[in-house]
């Protein structure tokens, strides 16, 4: 999301719930990350380093949280597979979690994340229940395992009229080594990007895709940027990004 769009919406609802979106603010900034290897320009305008200008508020030269950053640019929108095949050096031949900065939890999921990274070759997503799930990406079962991904069925993916289940898979993925051979064999969809759903897909089609249901809440900020003072009171309310036992 542009930092300008989002500094729009923020001042918008600002007016009337200044207080509420406070805690929401600093939980966006204080994800705690190790490394923060990409992120997506959108709109804004990089600087002389090609770096749009968010890097001066997250830290180059003298840093605002003790992270180690690092940057790739997105110039113009080509899709999160094609963002997260960007981390190929990153991730230097070992597994790889990618988490989408919109999103927000109120667990950090950290004890499912630590079981898949010392495990075997497989993938894995996490999905969340919703209203709307024609506004998502869905997993599909049979005999109890995930078999395929449907993008908001009906509209993008049309061998669905419907999503034929209301688990929104969302912005937190666990890819093995192999993800970016995956990504390298992808096709443009049809608005010629590409798409972390066809991902996703190659594995449960393979066989090799785990689906865990988030603990606590989890909201899309990004989707559903007109209830942001709502996900900043719930923050203030119950706290975000905890660990398993707080």
């Amino acid at each position: 999301m542009p930092v300008e769009f989002l500094l729009s919406m923020l001042r918008r609802q600002a007016a009337s719930s200044i207080n509420a979106l406070a805690p929401l603010a600093e939980q966006l900034l204080q994800n705690r990350l190790d490394k923060i290897e990409f992120s997506e320009m959108g709109e804004d305008a990089p600087d002389s380093d090609g770096i749009p200008p968010f890097k001066a508020a997250l830290g180059s030269e003298t840093p605002l949280f003790d992270l180690d950053l690092t940057y790739k640019v997105q110039t113009r929108a080509g899709g999160i597979a094609q963002v997260v095949g960007m981390a190929r050096d990153f991730a230097r031949g070992e597994k790889l979690v990618v988490v989408l900065g919109d999103n927000i939890f109120e667990r950090s999921q950290s004890a499912a994340i630590a079981a898949w990274a010392s495990g075997g070759d497989r993938a894995m997503i996490f999905v969340k229940d919703v209203p709307d799930p024609e506004n998502f990406g869905v997993v599909v079962y049979e005999d109890g395992r995930v078999v395929d991904i449907v993008e908001k069925a009906g509209v993008v993916d049309k061998r669905y009229a419907a999503p034929p289940t209301n688990e929104a898979v969302v912005g937190l993925y666990c890819f093995p080594p192999d993800v970016f051979d995956v990504i390298s064999r992808l096709e443009p969809s049809s608005r010629g990007e590409l798409e972390i759903t066809d991902v996703n897909r190659h594995y449960a089609q393979q066989g090799r895709l785990d689906v865990v249901r988030v603990e606590g809440w989890w909201e899309d900020a990004g989707k559903h940027w007109q209830h942001l003072a709502d996900i900043g009171r719930r923050i203030d309310e119950t706290g975000a990004n905890k660990r398993e036992g707080s």
